[in-house]
């Protein structure tokens, strides 16, 4: 059986080392857990699962572990990749299901969640292989997807969920730019006047070249290639200060990875070069490593490391 573990505290910083709390095992059983996303607000640890079977699961639960049980709820019994975001009065859950990203959202801290087809982004049927979704005060919510809509090919997508009446605007094809045409698994975050997305390999598997793209004042910029001389099988996105950091599993021939990064000002351009090596021997597979940032600043980074190697 397994169990939810949640540990509250710090466990990796770029800049400095800090220290676990002690770790607090939750009562949530999921034998068949296959992705999960938190958010934590003055409501409680807000938990989306999504289980083998597509069900599309919340959890609440307090900093003791311990789990409201009126607030559990099958949001969506087919859905994929789970996300959940908000502040402290709004959370939203979002995930994939058919043709549409679906979202809802709750204003009761998960107590109950409201729904109309209004909050259905439409998307297509076709094989998506990432969703990504970041929450921006005032600006509401920001959501990233790719699916195959070019034949073998990925296209990634843009649209903002706006919170005063929860209508998606904003629609943008991300790559369709010359050069810069196709591209998937992508990642979104934010900074002051800007929104920065990233999409990866144009046939959507394995390892490949990384590229962003910034919406500036709602214009559009020119991609950029990101990665460089590197090749990347899974990305994160995060702004701090005025410098946005790709945190990256760079493929180190002939068959491991290693945890890197690069960064640039938020108005500036990648190096060319490769990255900036954190780790050696990585799983480099998605959900084995994440990056948060806290209140002054710091990037605090999780990862599994491959002891195989």
């Amino acid at each position: 059986m397994k169990k939810l573990i949640l540990l509250f505290a710090l466990f990796y910083s770029l800049s400095f080392g800090q220290g676990w709390n002690s770790t607090v095992t939750t009562s949530i059983n999921e034998p068949n857990l296959e992705k999960m996303d938190l958010f934590t607000n003055a409501s409680g640890n807000h938990v989306l699962i999504k289980r083998t079977n597509g069900n599309i699961v919340y959890y609440n639960l307090n900093s003791s572990g311990v789990v409201d049980a009126s607030k559990t709820s099958t949001l969506q019994t087919s859905g994929d990749f789970p996300n959940i975001v908000g502040s402290n009065d709004v959370v939203y859950a979002l995930y994939k299901t058919g043709n549409v990203i679906r979202a809802k959202y709750s204003t009761n801290g998960g107590s109950s969640w409201i729904w109309n087809s209004n909050l259905d982004r439409p998307a297509t049927a076709n094989l998506c292989n990432g969703v990504d979704a970041v929450y921006e005060l005032n600006n509401g919510v920001h959501l990233v997807w790719a699916t195959r809509d070019n034949g073998s090919y990925f296209e990634t997508y843009y649209s903002r969920l706006r919170p005063s009446d929860h209508q998606w605007v904003e629609y943008k094809n991300v790559t369709d730019y010359t050069d810069f045409q196709y591209g998937s698994r992508p990642r979104v975050t934010f900074s002051s006047e800007r929104v920065h997305v990233s999409f990866g390999p144009v046939s959507g598997y394995a390892m490949g070249d990384v590229s962003t793209r910034d919406r500036l004042n709602g214009s559009w910029q020119v991609p950029q290639n990101a990665s460089g001389s590197d090749y990347s099988s899974v990305e994160r996105l995060i702004t701090s200060g005025n410098y946005l950091y790709m945190i990256y599993s760079q493929f180190v021939p002939p068959s491991y990875f290693d945890l890197a990064y690069k960064s640039r000002t938020l108005s500036g351009t990648w190096s060319a070069g490769s990255g900036t090596d954190i780790e050696t021997n990585i799983i480099g597979t998605e959900y084995t490593f994440d990056i948060c940032k806290t209140y002054d600043n710091e990037l605090q980074l999780v990862y599994e490391h491959d002891d195989s190697q």
